[in-house]
């Protein structure tokens, strides 16, 4: 399937490898197509993928998919009525495009929130101990009872703890959403390339995504109102007292809004 087309360039011989019978002459083309279609189906919106293909001895063609993202968004796109009365007094932070999740209307009643400045002081093998600590309340989270926002600098599920904090997708995988908050001043930014880091487990765990560039002209961010809550980790775990100043946990009654068509996200009080 793999030909050698020859031109010359000059008077020089160029051989040029392409794929002309494969997708002329085999139905790679149409076993694609439908290899696409199943999975918008699944997906409920168009995806991009990345695949191999080998072929067995008998010439039988066998396609390995590698990674698979919707193009945009997981959802169907109903309709989200934001509420009118969200000012800035009301709003927790406010954004427009930079996430993930299709629209939705969901409560937040407690955010856990890594404080930028405290955790970029950390040495370096501290900041892996904050992440083992976010897996251990991740373990202790139901959803469906109490859905929890975690907030933190820049990339979640970096491998590079000066980048961000190193979770894994296990460490985070029954919180509701997730946000990545710039902090250039502590050298922290999100990462928006929607796939080097656990972006399908995202998709698929239904874990709405936001990235918010605190300083541009379409984002705002109330952080002085988070670090103004009392913080109940020691309550809730008197053992890890220690990780306060870093890790701080919100109890709240919050509503996160977010539409793909105006693209414009918010998170307020109720």
């Amino acid at each position: 399937d793999l030909v050698a087309k020859k031109y010359k360039v000059g008077d020089q011989p160029v051989a040029i490898l392409t794929f002309d019978d494969l997708t002329g002459k085999t139905p790679f083309i149409k076993d694609i197509r439908r290899l696409l279609k199943t999975l918008e189906k699944h997906y409920e919106y168009p995806v991009d993928v990345e695949y191999t293909v080998n072929f067995t001895s008998s010439g039988k063609m066998q396609v390995n998919l590698v990674q698979c993202r919707p193009l945009q968004a997981k959802g169907e796109g109903r309709h989200v009525e934001f509420p009118k009365e969200a000012d800035e007094e009301r709003l927790i932070f406010s954004s427009s495009g930079n996430f993930m999740g299709g629209n939705v209307s969901q409560p937040i009643g407690r955010i856990i929130y890594i404080d930028p400045k405290a955790y970029g002081g950390l040495l370096f093998q501290k900041k892996f101990e904050i992440a083992r600590l976010i897996g251990r309340l991740n373990r202790g989270i139901s959803r469906a009872k109490l859905p929890v926002m975690l907030i933190g600098p820049g990339r979640w599920g970096t491998r590079d703890a000066t980048l961000g904090v190193p979770v894994s997708f296990a460490e985070i995988s029954s919180f509701a959403a997730l946000a990545e908050v710039s902090d250039p001043a502590a050298g922290f930014n999100p990462d928006l390339s929607f796939g080097s880091h656990f972006f399908l487990d995202l998709v698929e765990a239904n874990i709405f995504y936001i990235a918010l560039f605190a300083g541009k002209k379409e984002v705002f961010f109330n952080r002085e109102w988070l670090e103004r809550q009392r913080n109940i980790l020691t309550e809730l775990r008197p053992e890890e007292a220690g990780s306060a100043p870093v890790v701080r946990i919100y109890d709240c009654d919050l509503r996160l809004f977010s539409d793909i068509t105006t693209q414009k996200v918010i998170l307020t009080k109720m």
